[in-house]
């Protein structure tokens, strides 16, 4: 949880310095634990040891959610 809300500033930050005060507004960060509910399945995880070990830069998860 700690980690959305860093996210959620670095964010604000970056839409600041870019020229667009309050786009962060329409920019959501998501836990995993909010998935929780879902029928979803992980195509990508950043902290895998795979993808750790290839030094993939890439923070994001990906993710689709199935109906």
């Amino acid at each position: 949880m700690a980690e959305a809300g860093a996210a959620a500033e670095r964010s604000r930050l970056y839409f600041e310095e870019a020229g667009f005060p309050g786009m962060e507004q329409h920019y959501f960060h998501h836990t995993l634990d909010s998935l929780s509910g879902f029928n979803y399945r992980v195509f990508y995880n950043p902290g895998s040891l795979f993808n750790r070990f290839l030094k993939n830069k890439n923070p994001f998860y990906w993710i689709q959610i199935q109906a």
